[in-house]
């Protein structure tokens, strides 16, 4: 996963849209290789929402957290680090990242 390396070196630099056209492309193949619901995919998926975020994408972002989570509970179980680590931090994310009211 080499690319994912570089799309993170991207990110650090702020070109984030390299960035995450870089890792969309390593979570296709992921989900094509390993399986949607693999833990590699699962992280490569959280990774991509983060930075889809960061570019200002929530509702991209936030779909892709929903499916991740979901993948997590499949796959790790509701009681795993991972899985709990995205369900605590989404309610946190969402209040910070909703649209302003007028």
């Amino acid at each position: 996963m080499a690319a994912a390396v570089l799309a993170a070196a991207y990110a650090d630099v702020g070109d984030t849209a390299r960035a995450i056209t870089l890792l969309a492309a390593v979570l296709i193949d992921a989900k094509r290789i390993l399986g949607h619901d693999h833990p590699d995919t699962l992280v490569t998926a959280t990774h991509l929402a983060a930075l889809y975020l960061r570019d200002g994408f929530a509702e991209k972002a936030f779909a892709i957290f929903d499916e991740t989570l979901a993948g997590c509970e499949r796959t790790l179980g509701l009681d795993h680090p991972d899985t709990l680590a995205i369900r605590e931090a989404l309610p946190i994310l969402r209040q910070q990242y909703r649209p302003r009211q007028a």
